[in-house]
């Protein structure tokens, strides 16, 4: 039976996160840092619509969704990777502690099934995809899908019978997409190119250095002077 640790800051109650010592949640989503000095850390709005927050764990970052936080700092304990915390109602924005529940991969799949996509789906997506400037999550929200889900269309990591493409290919971009990325290269060469000056004229300075006259010790004397002293 898992015990949660517990502590109080700011007269809230706060639980300790599984696998990230140094961070604790409370029940109102709020999330702590013992890293330095004790902070609030900021929560952010996903992608997919669920709220996320960044945590260091061990030598590098990680970006997982709070209601996974929430449940196993306060009733599970650790998860395994197969194991979803699913909203009942279906609203993702509500994390009260009774509105989760822990399912696995297939139970999730069985109470959300994804929208699957047919040929001709597939077949208009390839084309907005080639001849407008839509983003992958504007094209996501249209056929009711995620942006990875288009992205794994453009870069042909799936429905290869339509777009031709090998694996991980990338397509021919709009018109407004080349000309930025046209813009970009063009501006880069520039930088490259008065690094290359700036370098010439270095060189050039320090051999002109070089060929220069050593100045003489003695300061020359003028003529009307060494004439006062004859």
């Amino acid at each position: 039976m898992y015990q949660p640790i517990t502590r109080i800051f700011d007269g809230k109650t706060f639980y300790q996160i599984p696998g990230f010592v140094d961070y604790w949640i409370s029940a109102d989503d709020e999330v702590i840092s013992d890293k330095g000095r004790t902070h609030y850390l900021k929560v952010h709005f996903g992608y997919h619509g669920y709220y996320r927050v960044h945590l260091q764990h061990s030598d590098h970052k990680t970006f997982p969704n709070l209601h996974r936080l929430k449940i196993m700092a306060m009733i599970t304990g650790p998860l395994r990777f197969d194991q979803k915390v699913d909203h009942i109602d279906g609203n993702p924005r509500n994390n009260c502690l009774e509105n989760l529940q822990v399912l696995d991969n297939t139970e999730n799949m069985r109470k959300c099934p994804f929208t699957v996509l047919t040929e001709a789906d597939a077949t208009q997506i390839w084309d907005l995809l080639r001849l407008t400037s839509l983003s992958a999550r504007e094209i996501g929200e249209a056929y009711g899908v995620s942006g990875g889900t288009i992205e794994a269309i453009r870069y042909g990591r799936s429905w290869n019978s339509v777009t031709g493409l090998a694996s991980a290919k990338r397509i021919h971009r709009p018109e407004a997409q080349r000309k930025t990325t046209l813009r970009k290269k063009a501006k880069a060469a520039a930088i490259r190119q008065k690094s290359a000056w700036l370098r010439r004229d270095l060189q050039i300075g320090s051999h002109s250095q070089q060929m220069l006259p050593a100045k003489p010790l003695v300061r020359p004397v003028h003529a009307s002077q060494e004439a006062r002293h004859r």
